[in-house]
């Protein structure tokens, strides 16, 4: 009986890990999406690593057409779907 109530115990007083969803990840870096902006291709990352990736290679990173920053739209969606995420389902303090 003394083990049960200590399983108990320590499930209810763990912190769980705090679950992204794979869709709320920048698909270069696999960080969280920051500053999210979609690609004439339908390819969501934050504006950041997009804009190095095109700088680098002037593509666009998973279709690999040709790709200049002027042509990539802000995701307002996803940037406050990710925000909301961040804000009540993980265990971080963040500012974005």
């Amino acid at each position: 009986m003394v083990r049960c109530v200590n399983i108990i115990y320590r499930a209810r007083n763990a912190e769980a890990a705090p679950y992204i969803p794979a869709h709320f990840l920048c698909p270069i870096s696999l960080d969280w999406l920051v500053n999210p902006v979609t690609t004439p291709s339908g390819i969501t990352s934050p504006r950041g690593e997009l804009e190095l990736w095109v700088s680098e290679n002037g593509t666009d990173p998973i279709a690999r057409s040709r790709l200049a920053t002027s042509e990539v739209i802000p995701n307002l969606a996803v940037a406050t779907a990710v925000h909301y995420h961040r804000a009540h389902h993980t265990i971080f303090n963040f500012m974005c």
